[in-house]
């Protein structure tokens, strides 16, 4: 549970972009954390100072691979920052990463993801799939999309990877 309070008085804190109203989005992000046992906060790349608020706060991290070459740096740059933050956030826990759009069928994605599983604490690879693209311009889960069609390969990838997420978070 994030306390409303403290996640404002940290949020003062963050020197972030434009058109971001602090106290707000502060608010906001409290009383969703309430409502919901787990939030998934989808961060940009940029941006340290946000990501150092958010990681304030949080009490688990995972992070998003895209199948190019600078994934595994990327990783290990967030893993640092994890760190960094949990002298002031004892609770937070790096929960590993997840590789999206894989495509086996092209070489770079399969290079990537022989780098994720030799290097990284990897949770999960999400297909490339049509249905995940859908889902985002039906403005629909991916959960709720297709829910009862078994050939559903994105939509199980997701939710085996919800799985393994809370069971590492418990």
């Amino acid at each position: 549970m994030i306390d409303g309070a403290a996640a404002d008085k940290r949020f003062d804190n963050v020197k972030a972009v434009s058109a971001f109203n602090k106290k707000n989005a502060a608010a906001r992000f409290a009383l969703v954390c309430e409502a919901y046992d787990y939030v998934l906060v989808d961060m940009p790349t940029g941006n340290d100072e946000l990501k150092k608020f958010v990681f304030s706060i949080v009490g688990g991290v995972v992070v998003p691979l895209s199948p190019d070459a600078s994934a595994v740096g990327g990783y290990l740059d967030a893993l640092k920052m994890v760190n960094e933050a949990a002298e002031g956030n004892k609770g937070i826990v790096f929960v590993g990463g997840f590789l999206g759009r894989f495509n086996k069928a092209r070489g770079n994605d399969v290079f990537v993801l022989g780098e994720a599983r030799e290097k990284l604490d990897l949770i999960g690879v999400i297909p490339d799939r049509s249905e995940i693209a859908e889902t985002i311009t039906f403005e629909t889960p991916i959960s709720f999309y297709r829910p009862f069609s078994a050939k559903s390969k994105g939509r199980v990838a997701y939710e085996m990877l919800v799985d393994e997420i809370v069971k590492r978070l418990q």
